[in-house]
């Protein structure tokens, strides 16, 4: 595949880059492997996303699982297919570990390096510390993460991926995203949506008991705020019942 290093917008995503850089520097220079190590923590599904350098396919990425093949996703829904573009649908507790494959030389080996780096410490290693960096070299697994249990990170949260093939020079780089609460593949927001509604019925509480406060404000505008409150608690209880 081409040489390619897809680099996105704004000043966050230039740090970003910047700090990926300064770990590949090391990396490269001391060939460090990562170990495979498994999580002493107890995990439902143990997620493997196989980066394929070699491939022409600008998204060259598959996810395996094991056991294979979950049959049903965090909310017991049946599962679906993982995403082929870097995004991993998981679960609380379940575990997420990455592999590159890159070209090999006459002897059949890998000559890289990858590094992982999160946006938010969503995982943790195997001493169970929240940590945002995995990296990995010559076709070994990085350590396996194991997913937050925190409830409010359920959702989306972007990661980046760099890999370099020491053979050919060729960078590869992107930025996919973790789902937490939709593992198994199955995409299940109904969870993320309630704790919107929740944040949302929160604010609007708030608004309320402020204008309630205050002698000087209209009371159509109380009774507004009143009505969302009792629009959210609604929809709330919709979600619940799906």
């Amino acid at each position: 595949m081409p040489s390619q290093l897809i680099l996105g917008t704004g000043r966050k995503r230039f740090f970003v880059y910047a700090i990926a850089i300064a770990a590949f520097s090391t990396l490269l220079a001391s060939g460090t492997k990562a170990q495979s190590t498994t999580n002493a923590k107890t995990t439902r599904t143990k997620w493997t996303v196989l980066i394929d350098e070699t491939s022409p396919n600008p998204k060259p990425y598959s996810v395996s699982s094991s056991p294979p093949n979950p049959t049903s996703n965090c909310s017991g829904s049946p599962s679906k297919p993982q995403p082929t573009n870097g995004d991993v649908y998981v679960c609380p507790g379940d575990t997420v570990q990455w592999v590159a494959v890159t070209t090999k030389d006459p002897s059949q080996n890998m000559h890289s390096a990858m590094l992982i780096f999160h946006e938010d410490s969503i995982l943790y290693d195997s001493d169970l510390n929240p940590t945002q960096t995995f990296h990995a070299g010559d076709g070994s697994n990085t350590e396996a993460g194991t997913v937050t249990d925190d409830s409010t990170q359920v959702g989306s949260h972007e990661y980046y991926v760099f890999v370099v093939d020491k053979l050919t020079k060729q960078v590869y780089a992107d930025d996919p995203q973790i789902r937490i609460g939709t593992g198994g593949g199955g995409l299940t927001s109904t969870r993320v949506e309630r704790n919107k509604v929740d944040q949302i019925r929160d604010q609007v509480g708030q608004l309320s008991k402020l204008l309630q406060a205050d002698p000087m404000t209209k009371p159509q505008a109380q009774k507004q705020a009143q009505r969302v409150v009792k629009d959210l608690d609604k929809l709330k209880d919709l979600l619940h019942s799906q």
